[in-house]
């Protein structure tokens, strides 16, 4: 799995400024844009983020260090996701505009098949 080192985060630049900053000079986060979908899993009310249980043990040790690393499971980071997965289902937002917003809460509600 290819990670995001120093000189490369740049090309991450996508990530909000909480990820960036968090990223920091860490050699160890999953580069978000080269990994494979499926590596990451969502409980669309809670917001809780966590590796998928079908991962080899190897590469399920990565994501949750990523997952450890970056705080991607703070109640802040929750918040965000489980609100837009909500602002979705309130009819707040189409299903393309959470594709657009929060792409990883409408993957997973797709993959769930809630949209």
């Amino acid at each position: 799995m290819q990670k995001c080192g120093k000189k490369d985060w740049p090309i991450c630049c996508l990530a909000c400024s909480r990820m960036n900053s968090r990223k920091n000079d860490y050699e160890d986060v999953l580069d978000p844009f080269v990994i494979e979908n499926g590596l990451f899993r969502l409980e669309l009310v809670s917001g809780h983020i966590y590796p998928n249980p079908e991962l080899q043990s190897s590469l399920l040790d990565e994501v949750d260090a990523c997952i450890q690393r970056l705080k991607l499971d703070d109640e802040g980071c929750k918040e965000v996701r489980a609100r837009h997965f909500c602002d979705y289902i309130q009819g707040f937002y189409t299903a393309e505009f959470l594709r657009q917003r929060s792409p990883f809460v409408w993957f997973e509600a797709h993959r769930q098949g809630l949209l």
